[in-house]
């Protein structure tokens, strides 16, 4: 369904009882779509254990658009926000993996419908001085553009080019949750991939590291992209369970 907000329409995939008293938003990762399995799966398994379950295409992706000069993450924090809004503040959860946990991270510290968050596989900061390794900003920058392909979620066959500007590298440079997860007293939630080169492990222990408390750690035998693998997307549910059920 797409769904009409105050700066941007999205498409949406809107699961569970409308009338649940807590909403769960779950974020896809860097030009990853709702439709993608883990995400489907995150978002049925929420729905199933009563929350109102949402997933979505960021502004400028997959079936929200393809003006790539949107998709930003001030954009895409701009999103979440309006859609806790849109649907009557309730009480949120906010989980993402990759950059999706990082957005969740972010939304957790500055709204104050989110009760709880998790991260799976995600960074903390991507400040030169914390995350100097971030990106190769030079050849981004000289060409303008980086292209990036994704695969389509009906066909893993096919896939889909992104040209995505410079731009989102600059709006992308100014966030660093360090402070916010320090002073952030919201039960809080990461996970790492054992094998994951992509958000290395050792960086998802500092986020938790420096987190204030209430936090968890988890483990996940996997690389980056666990949702090619069914029974990790079980793992990661029954982790993202576990730490909901008390609170």
């Amino acid at each position: 369904m797409k769904i009409k907000l105050t700066s941007f329409e999205v498409a949406a995939n809107v699961e569970g009882d409308r009338n649940a008293d807590r909403l769960a938003l779950i974020l896809p990762g860097q030009l990853d779509s709702k439709d993608y399995q883990h995400i489907r799966s995150h978002t049925n398994f929420l729905a199933r254990k009563g929350f109102l379950s949402v997933s979505f295409d960021p502004a400028g992706t997959w079936e929200s658009g393809d003006d790539l000069s949107i998709y930003t993450m001030t954009n895409y924090l701009k999103t979440i926000n309006e859609l806790i809004h849109y649907f009557g503040n309730r009480p949120t959860f906010t989980m993402g993996h990759s950059r999706g946990g990082t957005m969740a991270m972010a939304a957790g510290i500055g709204n104050p419908s989110v009760f709880s968050f998790a991260a799976v596989m995600s960074g903390y900061s991507y400040s030169p001085k914390v995350n100097p390794n971030y990106s190769d900003k030079k050849e981004w920058m000289e060409l303008g553009y980086r292209e990036s392909l994704r695969d389509l979620p009906n066909d893993h066959n096919q896939s889909r080019l992104f040209k995505l500007p410079y731009g989102f590298l600059e709006d992308t440079l100014k966030y660093d949750l360090t402070d916010g997860l320090k002073n952030c007293t919201k039960p809080k939630m990461f996970v790492y991939g054992n094998k994951d080169d992509q958000i290395r492990p050792e960086f998802v222990k500092q986020g938790f590291e420096l987190s204030s408390d209430p936090k968890e750690l988890n483990e996940l035998e996997s690389d980056h992209d666990y949702r090619w693998h069914p029974e990790l997307i079980t793992e990661v549910n029954d982790l993202v369970w576990g730490f909901l059920k008390n609170q």
